[in-house]
């Protein structure tokens, strides 16, 4: 907040005060409740709840836009077994975790070896 705003010119500080009483005091508190470092603290859980609540309000939208996609979906392709997808899914994934058995691998190396003499 800028202060010389609201503080009378330079010499007319004593004509402010003796019409506007004790507004200078009241500027000097104020000035002291902003550089107080317990209301920085506050105002740093007044700024947590506001991005809180920005993010709530985010979550809320996507929360929205994503249950009107899931139910055109659904609507746009009733027959799909999803638990079969699934199962299938968790097959390849399981397939994938398995170590590939040596001697294939070595086949196809010496596969390889052989195609690349020939090509030579």
């Amino acid at each position: 907040m800028d202060f010389n705003a609201v503080l009378p010119p330079p010499g007319e500080e004593a004509h402010a005060l003796s019409h506007a009483g004790e507004e200078m005091l009241l500027y000097q508190e104020l000035d002291q409740l902003m550089n107080d470092h317990q209301n920085h603290h506050f105002l740093n859980h007044y700024y947590i709840l506001i991005s809180t609540s920005a993010n709530f309000i985010q979550a809320l939208s996507i929360i929205n836009a994503s249950t009107i996609f899931l139910s055109n979906f659904q609507a746009s392709t009733p027959n799909i077994d999803f638990a079969a997808d699934l199962e299938d899914e968790c097959a390849c994934l399981q397939a994938l975790t398995c170590k590939k058995d040596e001697t294939s691998v070595e086949v196809d190396y010496v596969k390889a070896l052989v195609d690349l003499e020939d090509v030579q």
